[in-house]
């Protein structure tokens, strides 16, 4: 990982800001594993979680200085999680619909997911 200069930030040249968010991610995930035992439902929580928090640092540029992430940054986070998603609406619904629908044939909505990449954009990104 990243050699962390005084107050957090990654000394020059180390590491980019995505190698040090994979970097964290990839500790965390060990310590949830090894140190605290999570089941593996909880540990795919967890790591979801924290994949949208990475994607949410990278959309803003972070450049690997962890001493950057203030309560601002958690806040607007928090802010973009409470905004309503046209793509986390559409699966839900359809989820829905398929939980009431009478059964058709073996394979009806065994694969009823929005992709990434439609989700991203139903969000403006």
């Amino acid at each position: 990982m990243a050699e962390l200069a005084a107050g957090g930030a990654v000394a020059e040249g180390a590491m980019s800001g995505e190698a040090v968010l994979d970097g964290l991610l990839a500790e965390h995930d060990s310590w949830l594993r090894v140190e605290r035992g999570l089941a593996p439902n909880s540990l795919a929580a967890y790591r979801r979680d924290l994949r949208r928090y990475a994607d949410y640092l990278r959309r803003r540029g972070f450049t690997g200085d962890v001493a950057s992430l203030d309560e601002g940054v958690v806040a607007g986070f928090v802010e973009e999680l409470q905004r309503p998603s046209v793509a986390r609406d559409v699966k839900l619904i359809a989820r829905s619909l398929l939980e009431r629908a009478p059964p058709v044939g073996p394979d009806l909505g065994r694969n009823v997911e929005v992709s990434k990449k439609r989700e991203r954009a139903a969000r403006g990104r």
